[in-house]
């Protein structure tokens, strides 16, 4: 019994030193302006076509992560999508990735560098197993 309660312990101990923190680090915490549910109205364009679209998003801490579910509603369709986005310290840059109910795999892969004001995006765009295109932006 005595050994039992010293393995239990020292496993208890191992298990909290080990113990990733969970919470998000302060480059995620400072997109915090950016929590709550979000909706509007708007028309995007592809391929000569122009859409009505409506979308809500609503965004919230998940672990390590700033997390975002929207849908974007056009011509009787529903895009859904689920993105996550945290921080890759070696790179001193945040990672996005976004996942949508038209495709198995990740759609948008976003990787973004510091200063947030100066923000250049890449943001690339791929169906499964091609890549249909790249976008920049500036923020």
């Amino acid at each position: 019994m005595k050994r039992l309660l010293t393995a239990a312990l020292l496993m208890a101990t191992m298990v909290s030193v080990f113990a990733q923190d969970l919470a998000p680090p302060q480059q995620v915490k400072d997109l915090s302006w950016m929590v709550g549910t979000w909706s509007g109205t708007g028309k995007i364009s592809f391929g000569g076509h122009e859409v009505e679209i409506t979308s809500t998003m609503t965004i919230s801490f998940d672990g390590q992560f700033l997390k975002a579910v929207s849908a974007d509603k056009s011509e009787g369709s529903t895009l859904t999508k689920t993105t996550m986005t945290g921080w890759e310290p070696a790179k001193s840059q945040y990672i996005s990735y976004t996942f949508t109910n038209m495709a198995p795999t990740a759609r948008i892969a976003l990787r973004m560098a510091l200063p947030l004001w100066l923000l250049r995006l890449s943001i690339t765009t791929t169906s499964p197993g091609r890549n249909v295109g790249t976008r920049n932006c500036s923020m």
